[in-house]
């Protein structure tokens, strides 16, 4: 046959190429077409061998006529069927290629492209059967008697198993007769087929045509066979050519295991790749590219060494190849913090022309990635959808692109959106399983469905989800973090050898693992899987810090009158405001409430306000709402007034329309249960204006009558100022007055402060009345009239008796009984009956917990009558100072008490001044729970503060490492010292008060609000705290009644 001819033939039964020609799989090395004209020339060769001359005029010798042959049913039927197989593979766009040669139970292999028409590199085997009459006759029914398939039944298994067993899965098609013919088709696999104890048998579903409503489960078990990559041995194979080269810069960035070099089998003589310098940085390993940057090496002719890796050196925005300039962007974000790079890296590959697609991809995620970190949310998104423009993204890259961009709808708050894009991605890379970067991203559109669940109206696939995160990149990750928590365990145990402050030392080596760790699982989209390593590194990098700030500060303080002060400690407070600031950019509410309540308390307190300055302007957004107020809650007090007042305009925003808000940010907790806390805290920073908005929205709750909601709204009502309260005294007294319990009390004790007699008349006449919610707003019990202190008094007693009944029956409930009745006898002596009282102190069998806050009260108290502090210290003095404690198994279950009964002892007299110091420096060589019970007993030695032993004890105290001691020996000053105490003492009281911290100053300025004037330094030291940085100590500086 001419060439013509086979041309002619071969455009009869081939399949319509795609239109992406180059991304073709070719069957046994050859594309179709080729293969299709190999046949073709085979076949008229062989016919050729039988007798190439007929029909030739020269050929006139006569032939023996021959009946004509005639075609069997079963043939003409299997061969339409196979026709029309071809045709509905081809509608799909798949490319089918008929196995005419060697049948062997495979009548087409089908080249598998996806909806874009990129061929995903997977072949399926398919075997057609046509004909109703017999494939067709043994239908599968459901309980109301419709067709759901037919049984396909062969007598042996030999068919089966080679299906099953092949390298390829195969599908099993029926096709049915007729003009309107339909096939379905079932996926061969082992759990499918049904022995029948003759033979072997396969359900067909009738819902399973070949068409595009089944795309998506023809690709599941087209793809199905892809072998995974083995991957035992990988960490020695590294290297930029372990992977096909379109995937080699996928991988750097996300598995860099598999690119980077392994530093013990090459040293550092090596000349990197780009891909393999890119894999040193999100592998961790930014110690290596330094070292390898350092090598060098004697050039042939010369005399003087050369860079080994000078292209690494060099690397910039201008350099040659642009794989070094990728290099170079991931180095300024990931080092430096410099995301332009990047930017500018992305928004240059997306326009340039003739860029290979796997680079426009890379640089778009590169760039996305550090814009996220940044919560540059709407230029992400452009760079992202810039990358997509030309629809013309391989496949992986297609589906990590896809992923990026569901994570910036999630932060924008579009949830369908992001649930749309994510799906789209999860059924896009699972189609590609053999690449392990497929299933890390996989893993990483999974957490975003998963994350979602539920927020709109979906989540069944929650299993799937889960199971996709167990990848190899997550084991590789997993052992990195393993890694530097060793490197950091070790430190932290030579730190303990050598009695260092555990935090003062840290490991280059296992920050840098985890920041690798960090970046590759952002870079695949996995923001969740990111947080892990980051947020341990945060947590080393903020003990670090605070302890390299407080010996910055110390050397300052030393070296202020040499005129060269060092200023260490600005870099390292720089350095915990931005650990903060990715703690809540990242959403880790728990581990942000512990560090800013540590730096609150000790310092340096600036870099919280810093980062709730950050937090304030990006405000609520789903992943952050949380965290923000989590900041909010513990260092909202910081504020200056303008955004103190923006803080919390925004939190009564949300309470003003709660559904709104849930429409918008989606979020994961119950607003009116944690935003009011944070109110709490910010209104005392705040100026008026924001109180009067905060009182108007607690007015209009309490009106709607939400008695579910009383704690909350109290919370929220507790800072706002008794001024702006007394303003509007009527609405606010008719809406108190309107109800009862702590809220309403909490308001009548507003105004009645501020001069309103008839709110403190309805409040005595509740507390006369035995409304215990009234006599604690009333704080004062000597404010109560004779008849409600009678009745206090009883109530309290019998409670007292129950609770002692109750706990030699071995059963104890949480009461305030026994502190109600102290408070009550010291408030009405006449009255008091103080047996119960002794009663339960001194009985081992009632938990610590009900007795706890009597026995402080009792060791603070001035006015103790002198027969109960006489037969106080007479039991502690007979029984030892710990006499108060409880049994030693509710002492492990509830908390010892130890340290209060002793600082009691001390109160009373049960123990003199010598004793008293042994049993603080014993205790202060204990635990830091130790330690802080040795508190305990120094805040009782106020009593004792003029005698110069125990004054001396006390001064040295308030420079104590940990920060209740230093409190607790504060406060003894401050109650002891008289007018004119030494120097010294002056000294200790003002250098408290200056601490950078919070909770001792604030437990100066309480002390001072409630201590009687005595000592001249005390103006300077009030002057010292009015105008501290936080808010609560300003404020207790002016109001004897500050909030705790």
């Amino acid at each position: 046959m001419s060439e013509r001819g086979i041309g002619l033939v071969e455009s009869l039964v081939r399949p319509e190429p795609s239109s992406n020609c180059r991304h073709a799989l070719p069957l046994s090395g050859a594309c179709p077409r080729v293969a299709t004209r190999e046949r073709l020339r085979v076949a008229v060769g062989r016919a050729g061998d039988r007798g190439s001359n007929i029909g030739s005029a020269a050929d006139s010798s006569p032939r023996p006529r021959r009946s004509f042959m005639r075609a069997s049913r079963q043939e003409q039927t299997g061969g339409a069927g196979v026709s029309h197989v071809k045709e509905k593979f081809q509608d799909i766009n798949w490319g089918p290629i008929e196995n005419t040669e060697h049948d062997l139970g495979v009548d087409l292999f089908v080249q598998v492209r996806d909806e874009r028409r990129f061929d995903r590199g997977a072949l399926v085997g398919v075997q057609v059967k046509a004909g109703d009459a017999k494939y067709f006759a043994s239908p599968a029914r459901n309980e109301a008697g419709e067709v759901t398939g037919w049984w396909y039944y062969e007598p042996d298994a030999e068919h089966f198993d080679d299906w099953v067993q092949h390298g390829l899965p195969h599908l099993l098609v029926l096709v049915t007769d007729g003009p309107g013919r339909t096939a379905y088709w079932v996926h061969v696999t082992t759990d499918k087929i049904a022995r029948t104890g003759m033979g072997c048998k396969i359900l067909v579903s009738a819902s399973q045509r070949i068409d595009w409503d089944n795309f998506d489960a023809l690709m599941t078990a087209a793809t199905s066979a892809k072998a995974s990559p083995d991957l035992q041995g990988s960490l020695y194979r590294a290297g930029p050519n372990a992977v096909p080269p379109a995937r080699a810069l996928r991988h750097a960035l996300l598995a860099p295991r598999l690119i980077a070099p392994s530093a013990g089998r090459t040293g550092y003589d090596k000349t990197l790749s780009p891909e393999e310098a890119i894999a040193l940085i999100t592998g961790g390993r930014t110690q290596d590219l330094v070292r390898y940057t350092r090598k060098r090496n004697i050039v042939a002719g010369t005399t003087s060494p050369a860079v080994l890796n000078r292209d690494m050196v060099k690397a910039s925005e201008t350099s040659k190849d642009w794989r070094w300039r990728l290099f170079n962007a991931l180095r300024a974000f990931a080092l430096d913090g410099d995301t332009e790079p990047a930017v500018r890296l992305a928004a240059a590959t997306a326009a340039a022309e003739n860029v290979p697609v796997e680079r426009r991809a890379a640089a778009a995620v590169v760039a996305a990635t550090a814009l996220m970190d940044l919560e540059r949310w709407d230029q992400a998104a452009e760079v992202l959808a810039g990358a997509e423009a030309r629809d013309d993204l391989l496949p992986v890259d297609h589906g990590w692109v896809l992923t990026h961009r569901a994570q910036v709808f999630v932060e924008q708050n579009d949830i369908a959106q992001a649930r749309v894009l994510a799906a789209e991605a999860l059924k896009t890379l699972s189609r590609d399983l053999d690449d392990v970067t497929a299933r890390a991203i996989r893993a990483a559109a999974a957490a975003v469905l998963l994350s979602t669940s539920g927020l709109d109206g979906e989540g069944d696939e929650q299993q799937e989800y889960v199971t996709s995160f167990d990848t190899a990149v997550s084991w590789w990750r997993s052992g990195e973090v393993a890694a530097a928590l060793d490197s950091y365990d070790d430190i932290s145990f030579d730190s303990w050898s050598r009695s260092a402050d555990i935090g003062a030392e840290l490991s280059e080596e296992s920050q840098e693992r985890l920041s690798g760790a960090w970046l590759a699982a952002y870079l695949s989209g996995n923001r969740a899987a990111a947080t892990w390593p980051l947020t341990i590194r945060l947590r080393h990098e903020l003990q670090h810090q605070e302890i390299g700030w407080r010996d910055a500060r110390c050397d300052e303080d030393t070296y202020s009158g040499a005129g060269t002060a060092p200023t260490a400690s600005g870099a390292a407070a720089r350095r915990i405001e931005a650990a903060l600031d990715a703690l809540r950019r990242h959403g880790q509410h728990e581990d942000l409430k512990v560090a800013v309540a540590r730096l609150w308390a000790v310092g340096p307190a600036e870099p919280i306000r810093a980062a709730l300055r950050r937090s304030v302007d990006q405000m609520w957004r789903r992943s952050t709402a949380r965290a923000h107020i989590a900041l909010l809650a513990g260092g909202g007090d910081l504020l200056e007034p303008e955004t103190a007042d923006k803080a919390a305009h925004g939190c009564l925003e949300v309470l003003a329309d709660v559904p709104v808000f849930r429409q918008r940010v989606r979020p994961t907790f119950m607003e009116w249960h944690f935003i009011p806390k944070a109110l709490r805290t910010v209104l005392p920073a705040a100026t008026d204006t924001l109180h009067v908005e905060a009182l108007e929205l607690l007015l209009a709750r309490m009106k709607a009558d939400h008695p579910d909601r009383e704690a909350d709204l109290h919370a929220l009502a507790v800072n706002i100022r008794s001024d702006v309260a007394a303003r509007q005294r009527d609405r606010v007294r008719r809406a108190a007055v309107a109800q009862e319990g702590y809220l309403s009390a909490l308001l009548l004790k507003k105004l009645s402060s501020e001069g309103d007699t008839e709110a403190l008349v309805e409040l005595r006449s509740r507390a006369d009345a035995g409304n215990h919610e009234a006599v604690v707003a009333l704080g004062a019990p000597v404010d109560l009239g004779e008849l409600a202190a009678r009745t206090l008094i009883g109530r309290d007693v019998e409670q007292c008796r129950r609770l002692v009944a109750d706990a030699r029956r071995g059963s104890f409930a949480p009461t305030a009984a026994v502190r109600n009745l102290l408070v009550m006898n010291l408030a009405f002596p006449d009255l008091a009956d103080w047996d119960p009282v002794i009663e339960a102190l001194f009985d081992p069998l009632v938990a610590p917990p009900a007795k706890a806050d009597a026995v402080r009260i009792l060791t603070a108290a001035i006015h103790v009558p002198d027969h109960i502090r006489a037969q106080v210290r007479q039991r502690l003095t007979a029984r030892g100072p710990h006499a108060i404690a409880s049994t030693p198994f509710l002492s492990a279950r509830f908390g010892d008490i130890a340290a209060e009964s002793f600082a009691l002892a001390v109160a009373v007299g049960a123990v003199d001044n010598a004793w008293a110091l042994r049993q603080v420096l014993t205790w202060l060589r204990g635990s830091a729970a130790r330690r802080r019970g040795a508190s305990e007993i120094v805040m009782a030695l106020s009593a004792r503060a003029e005698s110069p032993t125990i004054q001396g004890a006390l001064v040295m105290l308030t420079g104590d490492s940990q920060h209740q001691i230093r409190s607790a020996a504060t406060a003894a000053l401050i109650r002891g010292t008289a007018p004119g105490a030494h120097p010294e003492v002056e000294q200790a009281i003002l250098a408290a008060a200056s601490e950078e911290g919070c909770a001792v100053p604030f437990t100066v300025a309480r002390v001072l609000a409630r201590t009687e004037e005595a000592w001249t330094g005390r103006s300077h030291v009030r002057d010292l705290l009015s105008s501290h940085i936080s808010a609560r100590v300003r404020g207790a500086v002016a109001d004897t009644s500050a909030s705790t």
